[in-house]
């Protein structure tokens, strides 16, 4: 897909185009630039009223083009919650078309909080505030329970009425019961004022986790700061337990504020964090019968404990679902996730079972959203199935009727198109399936936005091997293979934009990317031995899959040993493969506190840069994580300075200082 801005008509200005690679990964994007000749035919552009003036950076960070957002929450098949513009909080039944003000903006707990959840007999509110961010999803939170009908307010205290910050609180799905997470254990309460009861007392900060995730489940596998899961009649509680003992440390600097004594040595944030072949953390699944919990001490209640399918090795706990009040389901994979279970297991005979096994050779399991009947006796799912030709699976919606001895998937959709995500079901009605056409318009203004606003550049998105909403034979191309197929589609794209855009200068050529997308730039320019690109941006790069984490490594890449895919590792890593960028420019951008692709990828990359002696620049972000949120503006001034100046040499180009110009230090996240 193609989008052209075109100069106003006798314009000697040249133009950029922008590619945008879309590989694997969400955040996979690459970008790459080609100027336009100067004896390239233009076509006139709609004039620019007088009165307006061009889309700035300044409006692009600060989202004052981004569409407005729906803040409500369902509480039930009928009513949300949501606050006015005023800043009261209202519940709305569309049945009735009718509003009831729960809070006003006179409450001042209400404007203070940055979340709230109602309880489901809808009695008390939840009020959190004093957010501390820990990692993508987690963070702690200072909680409030407020009683709507007395409009009395009190917080979720430690035993000694001291406020504590919480990891989680999960109302229960009846009455008003709840759970909540602090320092790594669960408690209960069977009611806001009811007394608490500690389900667990295994909890250490950093190594063993009862109901939240660690680091890399909550960001590989839930991507949820929850780990716990009340069955529909509130009775019974699943959580996990993950258990990082054996688990190595990442210890990342943290550099502090300038100026503060506090900080004259640097300090350093420790996180278990397992790299290819280092041992994962262990996770077990429990389920507690809360009814039988009385003790306002640590209870020993009955507990089931949820076992993998046997033969899996170093299981990892994908997903976890109650088909209905007694009937719980675990989505099982063994390490490398080619292998796989769903586990149905009953409180009522305490026994489990496999109601489906799963196996993917030639890639990886993939489980999607669950969805039950009322009664819980079928599971809606989607799973990979043949569609009659050589294009390989297609993923598609099934169903599993989890009554049978032995169940079988069958498929409710075919055809040769990818079902992405399911909402709900009706069972009162056939699913008919979505149409084949998976493109997607959206509406939004970014950074490229700008780019192609004020810079006159132009872009396009490729999906190439290895990208999703395609058959498995498409997006498991480059399997155990990272760094190959999904880059040289890239680089065979370009060329051919190169050969049929002739209005396109191929000696004006740029390409860049964030996080894989920062690899995939970097091992673009690696790759191109026809000088097809002349510049390249890495962002946050991975630049050796040895040193990423084990759940999203593994799944594409397996094992880095002998006997299993060490070669594939090898011959993916930047370091070893870096003589083509001699003749190009690069820059490489990284923050030091990223928890996810950290500082050290980067440092593995520049050293080798600099062993080889090539040339190349650097911008480090002191302190900054994966999203470098602090410093947008100052990235995406360096970043344009960088494809502007040195990259395409147009000295008399001045980038306007949308930020300082005005606001001094600007900070926007």
């Amino acid at each position: 897909m193609f989008n052209y801005e075109l100069l106003s008509k006798g314009s000697k200005k040249k133009t950029t185009l922008i590619v945008f690679l879309l590989v694997l990964a969400a955040s996979v994007i690459v970008a790459v630039m080609y100027m336009l000749k100067p004896d390239a035919p233009l076509r006139a552009s709609a004039p620019l009223l007088s009165s307006k003036k061009p889309l700035s950076l300044e409006s692009v960070v600060r989202g004052e083009f981004s569409a407005s957002h729906f803040n409500g929450s369902w509480i039930s098949d009928s009513e949300f919650l949501y606050k006015t513009k005023s800043g009261d909080l209202v519940m709305f039944d569309a049945i009735s078309n009718t509003t009831k003000v729960l809070l006003t903006t006179d409450f001042q707990l209400l404007a203070l909080a940055f979340h709230f959840e109602l309880s489901a007999d809808k009695r008390y509110l939840l009020l959190l505030h004093n957010y501390q961010k820990l990692y993508r999803h987690s963070y702690l939170a200072a909680y409030h329970i407020v009683d709507l009908e007395t409009k009395k307010d009190w917080p979720l205290t430690d035993p000694n009425g001291v406020q504590i910050p919480l990891q989680s609180v999960v109302w229960a799905p009846v009455g008003n019961g709840f759970a909540y997470v602090y320092m790594n254990d669960i408690y209960y309460k069977s009611s806001p004022k009811g007394q608490e009861i500690r389900l667990t007392s295994t909890g250490r900060p950093g190594t063993i986790y009862n109901g939240v995730p660690d680091w890399v489940y909550e960001e590989e596998i839930l991507g949820t700061n929850k780990a716990l899961w009340f069955s529909p009649d509130g009775r019974h509680m699943a959580y996990a337990t993950f258990n990082d003992s054996q688990t190595p440390v990442m210890n990342i600097p943290y550099y502090g504020v300038p100026g503060d004594l506090r900080y004259q040595y640097t300090q350093a944030v420790n996180i278990r964090y397992p790299k290819p072949g280092r041992p994962n953390p262990t996770v077990t699944l429990t389920v507690v019968d809360l009814s039988d919990v009385t003790s306002s001490s640590f209870a020993k209640p009955p507990q089931l404990n949820i076992p993998p399918r046997s033969d899996l090795s170093e299981p990892v706990l994908n997903s976890v679902f109650w088909a209905n009040s007694t009937t719980l389901i675990a989505a099982w994979t063994n390490r490398v996730q080619n292998e796989g279970s769903i586990m149905s297991c009953s409180t009522n005979t305490v026994e489990c079972a496999e109601v489906q096994g799963l196996s993917e050779k030639a890639g990886w399991i993939i489980f999607s959203e669950f969805l039950f009947s009322a009664d819980g006796h079928h599971m809606v799912l989607i799973q990979p199935f043949d569609q009659g030709s050589d294009s390989g699976k297609w993923r598609h919606v099934a169903v599993l009727d989890l009554l049978q001895q032995k169940p079988t998937l069958r498929p409710l959709t075919k055809g040769k198109f990818v079902v992405t995500e399911l909402l709900s079901m009706d069972e009162k009605f056939v699913y008919g399936g979505p149409d084949s056409n998976q493109v997607l318009d959206r509406f939004q203004v970014d950074w490229y936005t700008h780019l192609v606003v004020n810079r006159s550049m132009i872009y396009a998105q490729i999906d190439g091997r290895g990208s999703g909403l395609r058959s498995d034979k498409i997006k498991f191309a480059n399997y155990r293979n990272l760094g190959t197929y999904e880059i040289y589609d890239q680089i065979n794209v370009t060329k051919y934009l190169l050969n049929n855009l002739p209005y396109l200068d191929p000696e004006r050529t740029a390409i860049w990317g964030w996080s894989y997308g920062g690899y995939a730039s970097a091992m673009a320019l690696a790759l191109d031995q026809d000088d097809v690109f002349k510049c390249g941006i890495s962002v946050a790069p991975v630049t050796d899959w040895t040193l990423y984490d084990t759940l999203y490594t593994e799944r594409f890449m397996g094992l880095p040993s002998t006997d299993d895919n060490l070669r594939g590792y090898v011959k993916a890593a930047l370091n070893n493969k870096i003589d083509s960028f001699r003749r190009k420019k690069y820059f490489l951008v990284h923050g030091t506190l990223d928890d996810n692709v950290h500082f050290q990828q980067s440092m593995m990359l520049a050293k080798a840069l600099e062993r080889r002696d090539i040339l190349f620049e650097q911008q480090t972000y002191p302190d900054e994580n994966h999203s470098l949120s602090d410093v947008k503006p100052h990235l995406y001034h360096t970043l344009e300075n960088f494809l502007i100046r040195r990259c395409y040499k147009k000295q008399d180009d001045v980038i306007e200082d949308d930020f300082y110009g005005r606001h001094g230090n600007c900070c926007y996240g």
